[in-house]
């Protein structure tokens, strides 16, 4: 009985209203910092860096592009330069050939100091010893997207996953100064920040030393760790030297840049329709409040208390917030999985679990909004 009296002037379509943008803004708002925590992780992995990684090399002149040693030393002094890393090169002939999938191709490799390598298992499965005949091999994602989106199309192909490439090995012939020796290529991980074919250094020194028939007069490529935030000093640099860069790198900091913002719009704008629903539901207990005063004296002077009638009105509110918990979780974990999916196809992977922070960002809205609601009913019904 005391739910219908109260209830008598309530407008369904304002209440309605105002769950439809309370679900529509929680849901926005938590989508935008799951979607932060996931870009962080594709961008960055399961570190935290401070370090931005280029990669430059100097232009063609002459058949060379070797970097001298005082150019490398000017590098290494830069003031925003962490670390430099060189690139040693084969200077052998690689022939690959898969049985399995049935093709022959030439290769060639590059290695790099591991400190540079983005592979999270680098110092424990990227060993090679000497005399082993199995050697780690980490590739380039984007050489794999180029393999399954291009080359194996074009020629009958299967398209491969990185995973289950990880199960075969290669067979890989070295070929210099009259030698020819047989080895086994394994893939044990993948690079997002390399664009290359990476063995070990000890390996690459070896195999030089034994099959390399000429020596390189320098290196061909350098990468840089560089101090995020100097991308102007970057550029900088390459215009008074004339290095040629990857553009990717510098190109990845601005799309961090610019993705960093549509997410921090999307936050703010999920913000805003919470507010504004959270305001509707203010004036719409107002409202029903104020036109049921008659009604709450009467009860008031009927031996109700306050309290009874506060919770009254305070149990729908509830009601309705954990409807609109539930809604909001329900179309972030399908967002999530048709969002996941839809990676997965293109060699990424990020798991079906939201960030916890989300599950905390939506109780302590939540709760913010429903104490906030309950003391105005509160006040409004003892007043």
């Amino acid at each position: 009985m005391l739910k219908k009296l109260l209830w008598k002037d309530k407008n369904n379509w304002q209440i309605a209203g105002a769950t439809l943008g309370a679900f529509i803004g929680l849901f926005l708002l938590l989508l935008s910092q799951q979607f932060y925590f996931d870009f962080q992780y594709l961008l960055l992995g399961n570190k935290q860096v401070n370090s931005e990684y280029i990669t430059l090399n100097k232009p063609v002149i002459a058949y060379q592009s070797h970097f001298t040693e005082a150019e490398l030393g000017d590098l290494e002094q830069m003031a925003f330069v962490q670390q430099l890393g060189i690139f040693r090169s084969s200077e052998f002939r690689i022939n690959a050939s898969s049985p399995t999938f049935g093709f022959f191709t030439d290769l060639f490799f590059e290695a790099i100091d591991t400190a540079f390598i983005d592979f999270e298992d680098v110092d424990s499965q990227f060993i090679w010893h000497t005399g082993q005949l199995e050697i780690p091999i980490v590739v380039s994602r984007d050489y794999l997207a180029l393999y399954n989106f291009g080359f194996a199309p074009s020629q009958g192909l299967p398209q491969l996953n990185p995973e289950f490439l990880e199960n075969f090995t290669l067979d890989l012939t070295l070929n210099g100064k009259g030698l020819k020796r047989k080895f086994k290529g394994k893939i044990v991980g993948y690079t997002d920040r390399i664009h290359s074919i990476l063995v070990p250094i000890n390996f690459m020194q070896w195999a030089n030393q034994t099959f390399g028939e000429q020596t390189q007069p320098g290196a061909l490529r350098v990468m840089l760790a560089v101090e995020s935030g100097h991308e102007t000093k970057v550029r900088e640099l390459i215009k008074q030297k004339g290095f040629e860069v990857n553009s990717g790198h510098l190109v990845g900091e601005r799309i961090r840049t610019l993705l960093s913002g549509a997410i921090s719009i999307i936050a703010l704008i999920g913000l805003v329709i919470v507010i504004l629903s959270v305001l509707i539901f203010v004036i719409n207990f107002q409202l029903l409040i104020s036109r049921a005063k008659d009604r709450i004296q009467l009860l008031l002077e009927l031996g109700y208390r306050p309290g009874d009638i506060s919770r009254v009105l305070f149990s729908y509110l509830l009601k309705i917030f954990a409807l609109v918990l539930v809604m909001t979780l329900i179309a972030l974990f399908l967002f999530r999985w048709g969002f996941q999916f839809w990676y997965s196809q293109h060699g990424f992977q990020l798991g079906m679990q939201l960030h916890w922070s989300v599950y905390l960002t939506a109780v302590v809205f939540s709760l913010l909004v429903i104490g906030l609601n309950y003391r105005m009913i509160a006040k409004m019904v003892r007043g």
